[in-house]
């Protein structure tokens, strides 16, 4: 086994060229082998055809009774020949390829159920000698049930001998007379010699002749084929063979060549699949992990501009009880217009059949649908040729739509869709969970503002202050055009950005005079104070920057961590304008409430030193 697969190994290494030459001289020998062992197996079939015709004449011509026994005792001469031919076919050759070895007569006498072999002495006298070794006799018992049989072996091309054997019994005979001729097959290598090298010669120059002329034929085509497959091993899977032929090599070539166009196709699609697997991993990690609608319909945006770059998204939450849909737009979108980034569109804008219809998944098209389309651009602004919508649903129930817009004349494919339902699914997944998160915050929320006013309530001089801050601040936000999600995290971080408060001490509150520096201490800390109590709730890290900043002034004066400028964050920086212009026009222990105007120098002589310039700038015009 291990000198096969070495002369597998060996064979596996040769060029084409060198195989063909092996394999036609293999060839060659193979037909030169067979054509040998047929032709000696055909001299073999004439010469018993031969010899029963002969045996046939002999039986009929003998009318004499016995003939071969009259012989018996008598000399050798031509009588005999001409009554029994056999005896001179001895040391006989058929064409170098067989010889007669030798004739042997054997005489069966019934009167004395006794067998004789006949035979020449050294005197050249035909006499008869009884046999008696009974492996013998069962041979020639067995030969005398038959008129003629032989025993043959498979003839391989070695050197060899079979036995042919005649019944010789004629009508008029008392005894029985078998013939048996023992011929002899010579092998190849016994007939060697001028033929044997010459016929290696000529096979091994038909080889050689044969092998060049059909490898060049051959190997043109197979090393095109070759080139063909390091391209496409190469990742070239554009190259592409024209063989024009109509053998196995053209269709190998044929299907080389599709192969190439199939398997360019699938990694196409794998890399399409591969990608959408990729996102909608990213789905899991982004989308169910938005804690709000904004952050939602954000990563949903990033999401399907990474998968599809010319795809415009966003989310319409319907609200069925102001009979409108909030609209929701990502950045891909909000960047037609700095200003917005949500919207409303109220139901009967839309009119009761897009109404009906967005409750079930559709696709538009400027061909099918312009009119429909023609009025949904309008209303949102865009210049869509394809829009798509995708309703959402929680427990069966309609919430919102994720609506897809392309402004190129490419209609949507079925990657595209399948992928898009399989990312409303998702974000339907994580509106359920925005729910119940909107639920606990408003719940929380709600205790917290609660507790605001609470502390508010405590001095009749700070009552209400919270609640105009955060008005304030949303005012001066919405001034910025800063998005809808950080409007809403600042005006909820202004309604609670006192509420460290709620351990500082009524007296220090409405103290009239000058506050000591125990007292004071203890108002600035009411910032970090009320960050902890903030801190320890999940998801209102959102709302802190507001509240431990407020004091913080813009020359780095301020408090508790002296920060100044842009090392302030911008939620911090808003509301301590807002909270400044409130206490300076509301009414106070030690003075009276300013005017408007008042106030408004008061900001101006600020800015620059506790109060950032360009947001004093905002809510001089807003006041």
């Amino acid at each position: 086994m291990k000198i096969f697969n070495r002369i597998k190994d060996f064979y596996s290494t040769m060029r084409i060229r060198t195989k063909l030459l092996l394999l036609f001289m293999i060839f060659g020998f193979f037909i030169a082998y067979l054509t040998f062992i047929l032709s000696v197996i055909t001299a073999s079939i004439e010469l018993r055809s031969a010899a029963f015709s002969t045996v046939e004449k002999l039986v009929s011509r003998n009318s004499s009774p016995d003939v071969i026994e009259s012989f018996i005792g008598k000399k050798y001469n031509r009588a005999m020949i001409s009554a029994i031919p056999f005896l001179a076919l001895e040391g006989y050759h058929e064409g170098d390829l067989l010889n007669i070895k030798s004739i042997s007569f054997y005489l069966f006498e019934p009167s004395k159920d006794a067998w004789y072999m006949i035979f020449f002495d050294k005197n050249d006298i035909l006499i008869k000698e009884e046999v008696t070794d009974k492996a013998e006799l069962f041979v020639l018992n067995e030969a005398l049930k038959k008129k003629t049989s032989f025993k043959d072996y498979l003839y391989w091309g070695n050197n060899d001998s079979y036995s042919l054997w005649f019944n010789l019994t004629g009508s008029a005979d008392r005894n029985f007379y078998l013939l048996s001729i023992i011929v002899q097959r010579k092998g190849i290598v016994e007939i060697g010699g001028i033929f044997l090298i010459a016929g290696s010669f000529i096979i091994f120059i038909a080889s050689f002749l044969s092998a060049r002329i059909f490898s060049y034929y051959m190997a043109i085509p197979i090393l095109k084929l070759k080139s063909q497959a390091s391209s496409i091993a190469s990742g070239n899977f554009d190259l592409r063979i024209d063989i024009r032929s109509r053998d196995e090599i053209g269709e190998l070539s044929l299907a080389i060549n599709t192969m190439a166009e199939e398997i360019k196709l699938m990694i196409d699609e794998l890399n399409s699949r591969m990608n959408a697997i990729s996102t909608m991993n990213k789905i899991d990690r982004a989308v169910l992990s938005s804690l709000s609608r904004f952050s939602l319909v954000e990563n949903v945006t990033a999401i399907v501009s990474e998968l599809f770059t010319d795809l415009e998204v966003f989310l319409a939450m319907a609200d069925e009880d102001n009979k409108r849909y909030h609209v929701l737009v990502g950045n891909n979108l909000a960047r037609r217009s700095e200003s917005v980034n949500s919207f409303y569109v109220d139901f009967e804008k839309l009119g009761e059949e897009i109404i009906a219809g967005n409750y079930y998944f559709y696709s538009l098209s400027h061909e099918e649908n312009e009119d429909v389309l023609s009025e949904l651009n309008s209303l949102f602004g865009t210049e869509y040729f394809y829009m798509m919508n995708i309703p959402i649903y929680i427990e069966e129930t309609y919430v919102a739509s994720l609506v897809l817009g392309r402004e190129k004349d490419v209609p949507f494919t079925d990657f595209e869709t399948d992928t898009s339902i399989a990312i409303a699914d998702q974000v339907g997944v994580a509106m359920k969970s925005l729910r119940y998160i909107e639920r606990i915050e408003s719940l929380f929320l709600g205790i917290l503002k609660a507790l605001s006013k609470t502390i508010d309530a405590k001095s009749k001089w700070t009552y209400g202050h919270s609640e105009r801050v955060a008005k304030y601040s949303e005012a001066i936000a919405r001034a910025m055009n800063l998005n809808d999600e950080f409007i809403h995290n600042i005006t909820i971080s202004a309604s609670l950005h006192d509420i460290g408060k709620i351990g500082v001490s009524e007296n220090i509150l409405d103290k009239r005079g000058t506050l000591t520096s125990e007292e004071f201490g203890a108002i600035k800390n009411h910032p970090v104070e009320g960050a902890e109590i903030l801190e320890v709730i999940p998801g209102y890290e959102k709302f802190i920057s507001g509240i431990i900043y407020h004091h913080e002034h813009y020359d780095g004066n301020g408090y508790p961590f002296g920060l100044k400028e842009e090392e302030i964050p911008l939620m911090g920086r808003i509301i301590a304008v807002a909270d400044v212009f409130d206490s300076l026009v509301s009414d106070r222990p030690y003075r009276k409430g300013m005017s408007v105007e008042e106030a408004k120098e008061i900001l101006k002589q600020e800015r620059g030193k506790k109060l950032d310039p360009a947001i004093v700038d905002i809510i001089l015009q807003i006041v």
